[in-house]
């Protein structure tokens, strides 16, 4: 992808997808701004970041961004989950994505084959960015359920979310939301399971660990890149 763009341009796109995801969806994206156009982040790492800023903030479809190396340093959240996601993925996999943002991580897993996914989110307006991104990749609406509200707390929600219902749910949320969320989400989850978990800064691994082993899940893997960490558990 050949990008002839000013940080002018990279700001404005930047504003622009905060406003239509949501401050919560969008704050990573802004930190990894701020780091690009700092004068201390060296040049390899400013064109990583922009590289992936630019994968995210200007219109393309997901298959166009999918090789792209997303930069994790200091702060920016990359899509971690893409390969993990995969690895579990048949026709018939039901997915929930909690804190679905843009829809990205749903929309990546029916691209690679699930049969079904539903995304919770907080802010209203992740229904927009995930309808636009739906479309832009070719996705069946039938095929995405897009449900707001809280799912920890929220019985309603949960109800409508189904219970012992899916094979895989993603959570690319931060450690202090993804510790209440974990003994709640077991619930949704069919026996065997896969409970996907990215966005968990290194020094909130432990915390993260210890309570999806408190939820009775089994831990499958930990993997870190940079200063950030995915963690995979099984419900058995």
């Amino acid at each position: 992808m050949k990008v002839n763009l000013s940080m002018d341009d990279i700001r404005t796109k930047v504003e622009e997808y905060i406003k239509k995801a949501g401050r919560a969806t969008g704050r990573p994206v802004l930190t990894a701004y701020y780091v690009m156009t700092a004068d201390t982040t060296p040049d390899n790492e400013r064109t990583n970041i922009m590289l992936a800023l630019v994968a995210i903030v200007f219109p393309t479809s997901i298959e166009d961004v999918l090789g792209q190396i997303f930069m994790v340093g200091k702060g920016f959240v990359a899509v971690y989950a893409y390969k993990k996601v995969k690895k579990y993925i048949t026709p018939q996999t039901e997915l929930l994505d909690v804190g679905t943002g843009s829809g990205i991580l749903a929309i990546v897993a029916l691209m690679y084959g699930a049969g079904h996914a539903v995304g919770t989110d907080l802010d209203p307006c992740a229904t927009e960015a995930v309808r636009e991104n739906m479309e832009m990749n070719g996705i069946d609406p039938a095929k995405f359920e897009m449900m707001i509200g809280n799912i920890i707390t929220d019985k309603e929600v949960q109800d409508k979310v189904g219970y012992e219902c899916y094979d895989i749910v993603v959570a690319n949320i931060l450690a202090d939301v993804l510790v209440p969320l974990t003994p709640v989400i077991i619930h949704q989850m069919k026996k065997g399971g896969i409970y996907i978990t990215s966005g968990i800064i290194e020094d909130k691994e432990d915390v993260v660990v210890k309570a999806v082993k408190e939820a009775g899940l089994e831990v499958l893997e930990v993997n870190h890149q940079g200063e950030w960490v995915s963690v995979t558990a099984r419900k058995n």
